[in-house]
């Protein structure tokens, strides 16, 4: 499903800027799609934002592009990550930050995406072998409970959950697994990154 997605948001993105009645109308143009977080934001944020008249449009014109609604819950996910991810981004682009300060916002960014999603650790290896897999997804040293992931889910708003509740149950297990393991990849990720000298 992961490839799934970014193949949809290519192909929607792509759509949405040919439309010229539907730029026009919105006053706006999407953002170009770039594989780096900065821009994932962008994108993310311009879609949730103009999605009134993207339903508008999508039920109107039904093109083939149209994403489903496991795509739209995802999508508000990143948006979420990519929020937090952006402002510390930005941060850590300051010429005048010492790399004491850089591992220190890294450290802070980490802190805040496990508080607000409920990620656990870093966990010993022994503890690691105690986690039940079938409620939570692990990676490295960290761990997510399957609960966690959907209360972040419903936790983006009402738009969302009308969204995902009357999804298929094998379809919602696949968003919700999509999702735990984008968030704990990101906090990996960040907690590998060593501060520039």
């Amino acid at each position: 499903m992961d490839g799934e997605f970014l193949t949809i948001m290519n192909a929607f993105i792509a759509h949405l800027h040919l439309q010229t009645n539907l730029v026009i109308d919105m006053d706006v143009k999407c953002p170009k799609l770039a594989n780096r977080w900065v821009i994932m934001g962008k994108v993310c944020t311009w879609l949730l934002e103009r999605r009134v008249h993207l339903f508008r449009y999508l039920k109107e014109h039904e093109p083939v592009q149209t994403p489903s609604n496991w795509w739209w819950t995802v999508v508000a996910s990143i948006n979420a990550l990519t929020g937090q991810v952006n402002i510390i981004f930005v941060k850590l682009q300051a010429k005048d930050l010492l790399v004491s300060q850089q591992s220190t916002e890294l450290d802070r960014l980490a802190s805040l995406i496990c508080i607000q999603v409920g990620v656990d650790g870093p966990h010993s290896e022994e503890h690691i072998a105690t986690i039940d897999d079938t409620k939570h997804f692990i990676s490295g040293q960290w761990s997510v409970s399957r609960f966690n992931i959907l209360k972040y889910l419903f936790d983006q708003g009402t738009f969302i959950k009308d969204l995902f509740i009357p999804l298929e149950p094998h379809i919602q297990v696949q968003v919700v697994s999509m999702i735990g393991q984008l968030v704990l990849n990101v906090v990996v990720g960040i907690t590998q990154i060593q501060a520039e000298t």
